[in-house]
Parts: structure tokens; C-alpha cells; sequence
């Protein structure tokens, strides 16, 4: 292969677009982001949907990557939001 030459055109720098909120996809994900927007904690859900608390944490992770937030605080104003979607 040729070495790079001196015309070669630098790529322009990649632009990050907001992303929009989901809903979750899965009814699992649902349920994870029902109890989350009402203020359970890990060991309450873990007790209402008869799982492990380690379960659990894996579920929510998950389920505030979907929904494009970093704090379960947010959960309820993005399942908000995405209701009032057309």
C-alpha cells in the first residue's frame, strides 16, 4: 500500500446529534422503568418482581441506557416525555 501523502484530506469531525428518548422495548424494560419512575429502590423491585437484587441492577442499567438517562431521578420525566409523543 502507498504511504499516506501530503493531499490526503483529513475527516471532518464526527457530530453527535441528540438522541432521542424511547420507551423501552421489552414489557421486562417497561416494568423496570414503571417501578423505577415511582422511586423503588433495587431491593424493592427486587422483592416485587420475585428476582435477585443483582438481577435487578443488571435490569436497570439497562433499562437507563434505553431511556437515555443517567439517574433514576430522570426515568419519570422520560417516560413523560415519550407519552406525549405523537
Amino acid at each position: 500500500m502507498p504511504a499516506a501523502t501530503a493531499h490526503t484530506r483529513p475527516r471532518p469531525p464526527a457530530v453527535r446529534r441528540p438522541q432521542r428518548v424511547r420507551r423501552p422495548a421489552l414489557p421486562r424494560e417497561e416494568q423496570f422503568a414503571e417501578h423505577l419512575s415511582t422511586g423503588a429502590t433495587n431491593k424493592e423491585i427486587a422483592q416485587a418482581l420475585r428476582l435477585s437484587t443483582r438481577t435487578v441492577e443488571h435490569h436497570v442499567a439497562n433499562t437507563l441506557r434505553r431511556l437515555h438517562v443517567h439517574s433514576r431521578e430522570d426515568v419519570k420525566d422520560a417516560l413523560d416525555s415519550t407519552s406525549a409523543e405523537p
